[in-house]
């Protein structure tokens, strides 16, 4: 029997950035080692056990402890994304019961934990064997609890390749994704907001825009927006190699939330532009991961929809490759990231 490895995640919903952070991780040891998913199961996307590559992997429920008993899984991972510290907090537990390593990488590090129980996180992420954040801020905070196994890690959707084929609406389009999110946090007048920044992009580049949805929350959200009724929807949430050979058919990205456009984005050199939605008080919390990110990427960050208008009509979007002088940077740290897994399941 060859040595087993868990990973755990948000998976099996159709989140295309979540999925994409899967296969990324299964690639780095499938031809090693047998691979074992830990999902909720019971609130997965009917049918996703068909998708790739559930469809190669061993299925565990999150609320199986059982299966850390198992003398041949030599890892357990968790990660990566904006999962909350904790997550799946069962199975990390019982591995650590079980001396099975565990390791947390591509991930934040919110400052907000910080600031509510420092002693505890420090305690919680002492279990794991390596820690890797995705950004260099989160980085600085694992500096700053002094926690000798973190180092720099990278989100590992950035080492996702696009599929051979795409589709022919995509080709020169500008895709715009709209994150699904509740009336709470968004401005009462939102729907119009988004027709005028439609109506901003196609009068001011001349570009057809395409809906992309990013996840099934998404579609839904775009199916309940009369409004938005009238544009054509690439439908393709579930297969993020598709949809990442879309971005780079595409001649713009515009992410209204979403992170993971904007990787997408930076992995196949097509400018991209990430526009906060949420409303004022309630996106510094939301959007700071992003923020994160915009430096090193070097897209376009706009703090409102009313902001991406002006933006767009005054000529301020881009239309060069994003990233490019970071790409050999990105490369090393997730190699980096990628060995370290290895030689820790390895061992």
């Amino acid at each position: 029997m060859r040595p087993r490895v868990l990973l755990s995640g948000f998976f099996g919903r159709g989140n295309c950035g979540d999925e994409a952070i899967l296969q990324v991780q299964y690639e780095c040891f499938k031809d090693d080692f047998d691979v074992l998913i830990s999902l909720d199961q019971h609130d997965a996307f009917d049918g996703f056990w068909n998708w790739y590559p559930y469809n190669e992997c061993e299925l565990i429920n999150q609320s199986n402890l059982l299966c850390l008993e198992d003398s041949a899984l030599t890892l357990m991972h968790v990660g990566g994304g904006g999962l909350p510290i904790g997550f799946n907090g069962g199975q990390v537990m019982a591995a650590a019961i079980n001396r099975v390593p565990l390791a947390m990488t591509g991930v934040d590090i919110p400052s907000d934990a910080m600031r509510k129980n420092e002693a505890l996180l420090l305690s919680y992420l002492s279990l794991f064997s390596c820690v890797a954040s995705r950004t260099s801020a989160s980085y600085g905070r694992l500096q700053q609890l002094g926690l000798a196994e973190a180092f720099p890690g990278l989100d590992w959707a950035f080492g996702l390749q696009s599929d051979d084929s795409g589709d022919q609406n995509a080709v020169g389009a500008i895709l715009l994704v709209l994150r699904e999110l509740g009336p709470e946090v968004l401005s009462p007048d939102y729907e119009l907001q988004v027709v005028l920044l439609i109506e901003a992009l196609q009068s001011t580049m001349g570009l057809e825009v395409v809906l992309l949805p990013f996840c099934p929350e998404d579609e839904r959200f775009l199916a309940s927006k009369l409004a938005l009724g009238n544009y054509q929807v690439l439908r393709h949430w579930w297969n993020p190699r598709r949809i990442q050979r879309l971005v780079a058919d595409a001649g713009l990205v515009v992410s209204v939330g979403r992170l993971h456009p904007l990787i997408m984005g930076a992995n196949v050199g097509t400018p991209t532009i990430y526009i906060e939605p949420r409303a004022s008080g309630l996106k510094d919390l939301a959007a700071s991961k992003v923020r994160d990110f915009a430096d090193a990427l070097d897209f376009a960050y706009v703090d409102s929809i009313s902001g991406g208008v002006e933006l767009i009509k005054r000529g301020g979007v881009s239309r060069r490759a994003q990233g490019g002088a970071m790409q050999a940077v990105f490369k090393n740290q997730l190699e980096n990231q990628i060995s370290q897994l290895r030689a820790l399941a390895a061992s």
